[in-house]
């Protein structure tokens, strides 16, 4: 399957949120208004704002990666860039990103070679099978990284299926449950896997004509997209 590079186009802005469908039965006398929602989650949706397509090659490969697409009818797997909001490892209450260097020691001194500790992989695993549209889950993380809530995972099952953590309740030793959105797609077994240096989510676009970049006096562009959840 291939994989929308998003890093590549450094967009200037990125929104991703879960498009619902909500009834109601309009105001009571007292003005309370009920909703339901009835999109069983919802949909993923995906929008790249400003893509700079500055120099020949991202040009091409933003037409190429339009023209796989097949207006629509084709999916792609498209990464979210939201690593600041992972749950890496915290030194002196301050996230820690770049794994070059690894961790330092508590006063923020390395090694004598320079080098720190190693990073674990933001990955957790499944403890508790979990049935299709359960919104509670339990995992055991693999690093050593808080999960506080907010931040994004994918599972692999039924395609590429990307969540978002709702609310955390910490179990202590990197154990948690926690309450997610949209309701799981699939059922989850034990040992299955969530990636969240990773997330992404199957989709395919949202129109046809999403992707046509206007070219600026022929050679530059900006791109913009909205891509929305897909089940192939």
């Amino acid at each position: 399957m291939a994989v929308f590079p998003t890093h590549l186009f450094s967009p200037r802005s990125q929104r991703f949120y879960l498009m619902g469908r909500t009834i109601t039965g309009g105001p009571s006398i007292s003005g309370i208004i009920d909703a339901v929602n009835t999109s069983a989650g919802g949909l993923w949706v995906f929008e790249l704002r400003n893509a700079n397509l500055n120099n020949r090659a991202k040009l091409k490969a933003w037409r190429a990666i339009e023209a796989l697409l097949d207006g629509g009818a084709a999916s792609i797997i498209v990464p979210i860039c939201d690593y600041r909001q992972a749950p890496v490892p915290q030194v002196n209450g301050k996230p820690v990103y770049s794994p070059s260097g690894g961790v330092p020691h508590s006063d923020g001194t390395f090694h004598d070679d320079g080098t720190g500790y190693s990073q674990s992989d933001l990955g957790g695993e499944v403890t508790v099978a979990a049935a299709i549209r359960a919104t509670v889950i339990r995992v055991q993380m693999a690093g050593d990284g808080l999960i506080e809530g907010g931040e994004h995972f994918s599972v692999d099952h039924v395609g590429r299926r990307m969540y978002r953590v709702a609310a955390v309740t910490a179990l202590g030793d990197g154990l948690y449950d926690l309450t997610i959105r949209p309701p799981l797609r699939a059922a989850l077994s034990i040992g299955d896997e969530l990636d969240f240096r990773h997330p992404s989510c199957l989709m395919r676009l949202a129109s046809g004509d999403e992707m046509a970049p206007a070219v600026e006096s022929l050679k530059f562009a900006r791109g913009s997209v909205t891509f929305v959840e897909a089940f192939d």
